[in-house]
């Protein structure tokens, strides 16, 4: 996932900050084996939907379809600060409570929503759109569109 959040689309100018990520993590990692507590998450910082929720997008035309592209991304270090500090918090008696309350018909929703809002964007996703569709309704971005008849 590391390397999806690193992709020449995003345009990044600094992509290599994600490895200071990896050793951050890996520390943390080897702290919390050596005290017998659960790992830290690394999924956030290195996550494709992080690094596109941070992306400015354009309007573009590719194989006669307008699609987004992104123009830049903000490359910032404080959210990945900021989802540490508030796992940390939420560990700590007031507020793990308070995420004990939340029902699990909630958790599984936002899973889900967090899931298909993943699936726009994806080349797999978009080839099984196109293989389920009419054939008068097929649209694609994709190159591999046009050699299919």
């Amino acid at each position: 996932s590391s390397i999806m959040a690193q992709a020449r689309d995003f345009k990044l100018r600094k992509g290599s900050a994600y490895h200071l990520d990896f050793f951050v993590l890996g520390v943390c990692i080897l702290a919390t084996g050596l005290l017998g507590i659960p790992p830290c998450n690394g999924l956030i910082p290195q996550a494709p939907l992080h690094t596109k929720s941070l992306c400015k997008f354009k309007k573009t035309l590719q194989n006669g379809v307008a699609v987004d592209v992104v123009d830049s991304t903000y490359e910032v270090r404080y959210t990945n600060f900021l989802q540490a500090v508030l796992t940390g918090v939420a560990c700590f008696k007031p507020f793990l409570g308070i995420l004990g309350k939340i029902p699990n018909a909630c958790l599984h929703g936002l899973f889900i929503f967090m899931a298909l809002s993943s699936l726009g964007g994806n080349e797999l996703w978009d080839r099984f759109v196109l293989l389920v569709s009419e054939p008068a309704l097929r649209v694609s971005r994709h190159n591999f569109f046009k050699t299919v008849d």
